[in-house]
């Protein structure tokens, strides 16, 4: 699927422009997620001042903005629009539903979890070409 993707994206101008500046908003939001991550252990330490739904929000938020942004670049290349290609958006809708729970941090990590496997499962044998056979 990956190839399909950088071939186009190489093959316009434009395309370049997208897939670079979007990887702007990936790698963002994947260090907002950190923040995030900061932001719930001073909450449970009881060394943040704010609401568990504003933790939940500081974590949530992120997560979310990475799955569409990784979502916006690559769906539209790919060429089977089955259920699994929307599984990042209602992953992200996912994600943010457990904001407001105890359990966001954990939460998310399960809806991340069970999103993979959905990948995985789906496609098989789409990194064979990583274990060449001897």
């Amino acid at each position: 699927h990956m190839s399909h993707v950088l071939e186009r994206f190489a093959t316009r101008q434009s395309g370049s422009f997208i897939w670079g500046y979007g990887h702007v908003v990936i790698f963002g939001s994947v260090a907002a997620v950190g923040a995030g991550l900061a932001v719930a252990v001073d909450f449970t330490t009881d060394h943040a001042a704010i609401t568990q739904a504003q933790t939940g929000l500081m974590l949530t938020v992120p997560v979310a903005v990475y799955l569409l942004g990784l979502w916006l670049l690559v769906a539209p290349v790919v060429r089977r629009m089955s259920w699994p290609n929307f599984s990042l958006p209602i992953a992200a809708v996912a994600v943010l539903a457990t904001t407001p729970f105890e359990l966001a941090p954990p939460l998310t990590g399960i809806v991340l979890a069970a999103t993979v496997a959905i990948h995985v499962f789906r496609n098989p044998t789409a990194n064979d070409h990583l274990h060449p056979a001897a």
